[in-house]
């Protein structure tokens, strides 16, 4: 009996953990869907949350406080559909926009292509 009260606790915590884990943005992100011509971008993501303290309807923003982030390409596809800007489009816009912003406000803020595609 105290074996099978062991086991069960044992996956009981560890689906905890999973769901937990789950919840939990990735430190890093590769944008790998729209390279052609430049290198995919390594994001890091916490750096953006954490040490910068940006909210993430900022970049998702369709997010919902408490319901997991959606990625960009699951509304942006490779070529824009209608009124919806296509992927490459969507990243360069809230990106680029954003960096521009902060590099006008005395930040320092990456602007050039090479800056976010590192070969």
């Amino acid at each position: 009996m105290k074996k099978v009260l062991a086991v069960v606790t044992g996956v009981v915590f560890g689906v905890c953990f999973y769901l937990y884990a789950q919840q939990q943005p990735p430190a890093e992100v590769v944008i790998k869907e729209v390279q052609k011509t430049q290198p995919p971008v390594t994001f890091p993501h916490q750096k953006h949350l954490k040490d910068l303290s940006i909210k993430c309807v900022e970049c998702h923003h369709t997010y919902k406080e408490g319901q997991p982030a959606e990625k960009c390409s699951s509304c942006h596809k490779a070529e824009a559909e209608g009124k919806k800007v296509g992927l490459k489009d969507a990243y360069h816009t809230k990106c680029t926009g954003c960096h521009k912003k902060e590099k006008a406000a005395g930040k320092n803020a990456p602007t050039l292509c090479k800056d976010c595609h590192k070969k």
